[in-house]
């Protein structure tokens, strides 16, 4: 049997999962990895690299992708699904955009393979057009796998009643280990506040440089690091002069090496991602570090049903610098870092480290019932 995984592009942060997935397949099956090798790929992040030895319990094969605009044609897949066996099983992004998922995974499961569509679901309520296409397309695969339970509770308001399991998401949490063993003289600083995301809009970086100048008219001491590349870069350094936090605010750049990134969070007291924050939620609680972003879930990313509010982490009020600036300082002063440290390992060593992910998935691959995930 094979478990063919299908992405645009496989990102860094998709090494570690599809490791362990290909350890915990062998003698069962035979990991393949199908991507699109010409264009597509997200700028900024970069792919698994292929020179470590690390990723090596899989084969790939490249596609070729085909975009117009959002909308992507893989040419090669629907071949690669005439070629494959009826007892293979096809892992899908699951993405309608891609006209050639809804072709490859129909023709999959005429074939009478088992079909997983790997998804958000959805972030938002969906109404009208849109919940008609994706109530269409998620009726495809036998199973979707969710990043998060907001996600299976959104399809099931917008009447989408395909079984769905929640798997959650993971980054190389065994990396992140051996960087604490290689930094262990590195010690918390407890004013220390850190951002590491693109700088884009989305992300509201500028809402935490208005934050740290409240912050700063209060006479607090504190400094923000700020990881990351993007559009705004040049606004977000322009903020922090306007506002005279030149000398609290440093720009370190982008970082992809987690041996370039390890120092940074073993040192950061909190880390603050105000919107959209997804993965740098388990980056940073992977390394101990709670995590304060906004409250409300249309603006937020699936990964933020880690933190537990003034255990994992806090929220403060969408748009409101003074709100966020309440909630830094209440944890900075208030918080037991060394009970959060531990909750925030405990979360990500239960749910969110890549073993535990790569179970959920070859549970789902393999048809069992997992009761951790259908109690949800």
């Amino acid at each position: 049997m094979k478990v063919y995984v299908v992405h645009h592009f496989f990102a860094h942060y998709r090494g570690a999962v599809l490791r362990e997935l290909g350890h915990q397949l062998a003698g069962q099956g035979e990991l393949v990895l199908l991507e699109g090798g010409g264009g597509g790929a997200q700028k900024g992040i970069p792919k698994i690299s292929e020179k470590s030895s690390k990723f090596k319990p899989y084969s790939k094969f490249f596609l070729r992708n085909k975009w117009f605009g959002s909308v992507l044609w893989q040419s090669g897949l629907v071949r690669q699904v005439l070629n494959a066996s009826r007892e293979d099983v096809w892992i899908f992004l699951g993405d309608a955009h891609y006209l050639s998922t809804w072709i490859a995974s129909i023709l999959a499961r005429a074939r009478g393979m088992r079909v997983l569509f790997w998804t958000h679901g959805t972030r938002h309520e969906i109404k009208g057009i849109k919940r008609l296409a994706l109530k269409a397309f998620y009726a495809i695969p036998d199973e979707l796998l969710l990043y998060g339970v907001r996600g299976k509770e959104l399809l099931r308001h917008a009447g989408i009643r395909r079984y769905a399991r929640v798997i959650y998401n993971s980054v190389d949490y065994c990396e992140q280990m051996n960087q604490k063993d290689n930094w262990n003289v590195v010690r918390r600083d407890g004013n220390k506040i850190l951002f590491c995301a693109r700088l884009e809009l989305r992300k509201r970086a500028d809402l935490l440089i208005r934050a740290c100048a409240i912050m700063m008219s209060q006479n607090l001491r504190f400094k923000l690091v700020i990881i990351g590349d993007g559009q705004q870069k040049s606004f977000l350094q322009d903020l922090v002069k306007e506002l005279g936090l030149t000398e609290c605010v440093d720009f370190v750049g982008p970082l992809y090496e987690e041996s370039q990134l390890a120092p940074y969070f073993l040192s950061a007291s909190v880390f603050v991602i105000p919107e959209t924050a997804g993965l740098s939620v388990m980056h940073a609680m992977g390394y101990g570090v709670p995590v304060i972003t906004v409250s409300d879930p249309d603006h937020q990313m699936p990964e933020t049903e880690a933190i537990i509010d003034g255990k994992t982490g806090a929220f403060f009020s969408r748009d409101d610098a003074n709100s966020l600036a309440r909630t830094i300082i209440t944890w900075l002063q208030d918080s037991d870092a060394e009970a959060a440290s531990r909750a925030c390992i405990e979360m990500i060593e239960t749910r969110y480290a890549p073993g535990v992910h790569a179970r959920r998935i070859r549970s789902a691959i393999f048809n069992e019932t997992d009761r951790e995930l259908t109690s949800l």
